[in-house]
């Protein structure tokens, strides 16, 4: 389901800031989308916190839970070293 990298370009267009204010591809609706995705609409937090993800930065674990929304926001490019860690999460979902 998950193609190599695919959380890692998520995170890239959730760190990137917005074009312009109709930059439809950095939009929250569709962090949201992409996130939810990749989590399969659950909440997977218990298995990241397992797997060590929000160790260093606790807002990491936000991208584990995939009832909420997401909003565009450069602090997630921190999350980066956690990515496949919450793609592995989502993918056992």
């Amino acid at each position: 389901m998950f193609k190599s990298g695919f959380l890692l370009f998520a995170f890239a267009l959730i760190a990137k800031p917005k074009f312009s204010d109709g930059d439809e591809c950095y939009a929250d609706d569709v962090m949201t989308s992409v996130m939810r995705c990749s989590q399969k609409d659950k909440d997977n937090t218990e298995c990241c916190k397992t797997a060590g993800v929000g160790n260093e930065h606790d807002f990491c674990l936000e991208l584990c839970d995939g009832t909420k929304p997401i909003t565009n926001n450069e602090k997630y490019a921190e999350c980066e070293d956690v990515a496949n860690k919450v793609k592995e999460c989502g993918k056992n979902a």
